[in-house]
């Protein structure tokens, strides 16, 4: 089992399934590794998430932003070093 597979508590079985249709659709190689086809799609998504996210960012500005990470960082890292999320 992977951390992936781990961190969505996904039987074998279910994961083997998954894999299996992302192959079939060519979003990944017949190794488990992302296709080029599926490397596009993902920096798709990655680019449109990213102009999505932006506007609220946008709104309080490089100096709001600043602070919310000064604000936000003691629990970024407390849920990190809880292992609340794999690094």
């Amino acid at each position: 089992m992977n951390e992936l597979q781990a961190t969505r508590y996904w039987s074998d079985e279910a994961w083997t399934a998954a894999v299996d249709r992302l192959i079939d659709r060519g979003l990944l190689d017949p190794d488990g590794t992302l296709s080029e086809l599926g490397t596009e799609r993902r920096q798709w998504v990655e680019g449109r998430t990213d102009a999505l996210a932006l506007a609220p960012y946008e709104s309080i500005g490089e100096d709001g932003c600043n602070q919310l990470r000064q604000l936000t960082r003691p629990f970024s890292k407390a849920i990190v070093t809880g292992g609340g999320l794999p690094v």
